[in-house]
């Protein structure tokens, strides 16, 4: 038995030691998923650790949990008064940002310890996260007003941080689930978990898949065997790129007879900060 097989099989038990432990960072848990993929030749495992770490690039990539329900809220001046937190409908939204899918269906990219240190911050208990392009729908909306005593000033997500702390349990689970999943498909005497079964795990842990299931007949009669076999689901990295991960450059400035250009254009040159 190699070295390499012992710490594989000591290293699921410290990520599922770990993984229990709220005190433990949640991103150290990760780290150590990096490990057991290399350990158990999973790329699957291993890409999913480090987008948890680093942020995801694609809204295609995003397991379920990290797409969480928030109101769209605005902060205006109307005439003296300085209204905030006003909550809108997606409706109210230039049609364009309508057709471009924006609701009030958030996903959050950024990465997990980001996630957690906004979650257990001091201060008001929700999180502001701009609407992509919000500075040019601003302008848009303002211009479509034309009202001086009428001013929106910001456009955002009203997060609340139970929510987010939620999102961080739920991906502690995952990996309690994940380490009970391979475990289960290790044979005895066996410490390294083959990839086939690792990734399996993962499936069923982190998107919510199926486990793989045989299932043998035999008939009375001496002979026929039937066999079903349930397919892994297909990764959700194979579904084409949203418009809003796709801005990159930052800068639009337009004047009133410009809107309709800006707004094609938000699509593809503003840059999404999220936290305000």
């Amino acid at each position: 038995m190699n070295d390499m097989s012992q710490d594989a099989r000591d290293l699921l038990e410290e990520i599922e030691r770990d993984a229990l432990d709220s005190t433990v960072p949640i991103a150290d848990v990760l780290r150590k998923c990096i490990v057991l993929g290399r350990y158990t030749d999973s790329t699957a495992l291993r890409d999913w650790a480090r987008r948890e770490l680093r942020g995801y690039e694609s809204e295609t990539d995003l397991p379920a949990y990290r797409k969480v329900n928030a109101p769209i809220c605005l902060d205006a001046i109307v005439g003296l008064n300085h209204v905030r937190g006003q909550q809108i409908s997606p409706r109210a939204l230039p049609e364009a940002a309508q057709e471009a899918g924006i609701s009030e269906r958030v996903p959050l990219l950024t990465s997990i310890s980001e996630i957690a240190s906004l979650a257990n911050a001091d201060g008001s208990p929700s999180v502001s996260i701009s609407l992509p392009g919000a500075s040019t729908l601003v302008a848009l909306m303002n211009h479509e007003m034309e009202d001086e005593f009428q001013q929106i000033l910001s456009l955002y997500w009203r997060v609340n941080r139970n929510t987010l702390k939620g999102l961080v349990d739920q991906v502690r689970s995952a990996l309690v689930e994940l380490v009970t999943e391979v475990i289960n498909e290790l044979p005895p005497g066996e410490r390294t978990p083959a990839k086939t079964a690792t990734d399996q795990a993962l499936n069923v842990a982190v998107y919510g898949g199926k486990r793989n299931t045989v299932t043998l007949i035999n008939a009375q009669a001496g002979g026929d065997t039937s066999v079903e076999a349930q397919s892994l689901p297909s990764s959700p990295s194979q579904e084409t790129e949203t418009w809003w991960h796709r801005w990159r450059k930052r800068g639009i400035v337009v004047g009133a007879s410009t809107f309709v250009a800006a707004v094609v254009a938000i699509f593809t040159w503003v840059e999404w900060k999220p936290w305000q």
